[in-house]
């Protein structure tokens, strides 16, 4: 596995969320070879599709010359999983590139890809460069005409190393230079990557870190919008923390005073049911002596035993003087 250099400013490390891989296109080399040699030979031949910027206009290179980017229409049908890409302009099948795509990246592309119908040629995918520049640009164009499969293998090669190293001063300001989808995810992905580990204070080299961001607005834009986002979580994680631990004291609170009201009320009814049953007990005892006088003539009753006589039977009888 390619590692970074050790002279990097912003240091080496493992990257700490690198999760997100570029999807793997669908294997289209394998149609192409079960084409086998003669059948794809034919490829070369018949209309072809042309390339263009996307303006409509031919490509041209940096000094302006035009660029003749041309392929056979067959083997872009035959490879390409965005066959629905291809106009007609005057008469003229052709593509329109995105802004942003290098016509010398597109050209490059495209001659690579029109060997496979060389019978000589062997179909395999395209290795790295060695640069990180050249071959996102590469992969870039291929994932605009849907021949991902082709450059997928060379991605993969940059892909591993920025997945597993910190990435260096030179691939970021590599990647905030190329403005095409592709490349823009891979920005989010180093940005994200890059931005976690500084705010968990894992980066190996801060200092070099918050430098470089100064001389980097497209990144430094980047990071501090994710450095927001995870403070307004943060604060928002405390605040819904601090709303939950006061329901939680509340709840506590009203369930204590609920036991306590309980337990009042169970001391309380305890107490009645004493008193009931001591009074109970009491008026029975009344009763008894009360009926046991009653069979006497003349039996003098207390103020208790009379008023016993006169809520049991409703009848009053003298009581004896002093009770």
């Amino acid at each position: 596995m390619p590692s970074a250099s050790k002279n990097v400013i912003m240091g080496q490390g493992p990257s700490n969320n690198a999760s997100v891989k570029p999807a793997a296109a669908p294997d289209a080399l394998s149609k192409i070879r079960a084409l086998g040699r003669h059948k794809r030979s034919t490829l070369a031949y018949g209309p072809v599709v042309e390339l263009r910027d996307h303006n409509g206009q031919k490509l041209r290179d940096l000094n302006g010359e035009e660029v003749v980017t041309e392929m056979p229409l067959g083997l872009f049908k035959a490879l390409s999983t965005k066959k629905e890409i291809v106009q007609e302009s005057e008469g003229v099948q052709c593509i329109r590139l995105p802004e942003g795509t290098l016509p010398v990246s597109a050209k490059e592309l495209v001659a690579r890809v029109n060997l496979l119908t060389d019978p000589k040629t062997n179909v395999f995918p395209m290795d790295t460069t060695g640069n990180l520049f050249k071959d996102l640009q590469l992969a870039s164009a291929a994932d605009f005409l849907g021949l991902s499969w082709y450059t997928q293998r060379m991605l993969n090669v940059h892909w591993q190393r920025l997945k597993n190293t910190v990435p260096t001063p030179t691939d970021v300001d590599v990647i905030c230079n190329v403005h095409t989808p592709l490349s823009n995810k891979l920005f989010k992905i180093v940005s994200h990557d890059l931005a976690k580990l500084s705010w968990d204070g894992e980066h190996p080299n801060p200092t070099a870190f918050e430098k470089y961001l100064t001389g980097n607005p497209r990144f430094s834009a980047a990071v501090n919008e994710l450095y927001a986002k995870w403070e307004a979580s943060a604060e928002a994680f405390q605040a819904r923390e601090e709303r939950r631990r006061r329901r939680a004291e509340e709840q506590w609170d009203a369930e204590e005073r609920a036991r306590k009201q309980a337990m009042e009320d169970n001391e309380q009814r305890a107490k009645e049911r004493v008193k009931y049953e001591a009074r109970k007990k009491e008026e029975a005892e009344t009763g008894k002596i009360v009926r046991e006088k009653m069979r006497h003539a003349g039996s003098k009753f207390t103020a208790k035993e009379a008023q016993y006589i006169w809520d049991t039977f409703s009848k009053r009888v003298p009581v004896t003087a002093g009770s």
